[in-house]
């Protein structure tokens, strides 16, 4: 499996906020540090984010057969921590201390209930990753035993929109839908 299964073709960041294919050239970097200094009176030259390859993480300890889960080394690294400033300056230094051990990606309800029956009996914690923006620490695995294994739910598979009301424009949707595909799905349904 190739990374989350977001936006086929485009992987996230390993390390922040936003696509692989979104990173910003040399000179922008360049010009953007210069910006700094001259506001600020401090700041050194850009650097780059430390590449995957050379990033180490724990292998994983647990092992799956079904399509469902992944140990791919970028969909660990992933979901490893959130989006807050402390988890993007770790993750750019390649600095990754909890990653999970799988990740899952159900497609639909039975999937869920596939990974939690697992998962269950690997004695193994489960996180739910939803958008992958957390800026709380809510999808990194700190937990009171570092010995137990840890599956990531990755729910982006469920992320449709299940019910409009056109009377209120309330609507239900999977937990897996990020706020700019929920903006195009109502744009499509004619609802803003």
């Amino acid at each position: 499996m190739e990374g989350p299964r977001r936006r086929p073709g485009r992987r996230l960041k390993h390390w922040g906020w936003g696509f692989e294919d979104q990173q910003p050239s040399e000179r922008e970097l360049g010009e953007a540090a210069a910006g700094i200094r001259s506001i600020f009176g401090f700041g050194g030259e850009p650097e780059q984010a430390v590449p995957l390859e050379e990033v180490e993480l724990r292998a994983p300890r647990l092992k799956s057969d079904s399509p469902v889960f992944s140990d791919e080394r970028h969909d660990r690294a992933v979901h490893s921590m959130g989006k807050a400033y402390r988890d993007i300056v770790r993750g750019f230094r390649g600095i990754y201390d909890n990653p999970p051990d799988l990740v899952a990606h159900p497609a639909d309800e039975a999937g869920v209930l596939e990974v939690l029956e697992r998962a269950a009996g690997w004695d193994a914690a489960v996180i739910p990753f939803g958008g992958g923006t957390s800026v709380c620490g809510g999808v990194e695995a700190r937990l009171p035993d570092p010995d137990r294994p840890v599956v990531s739910l990755d729910l982006t598979g469920l992320g449709e929109i299940h019910e409009v009301d056109h009377t209120s424009l309330a609507i239900r949707a999977g937990s897996g839908l990020l706020g700019p595909d929920l903006e195009a799905k109502l744009r499509e349904l004619a609802l803003i």
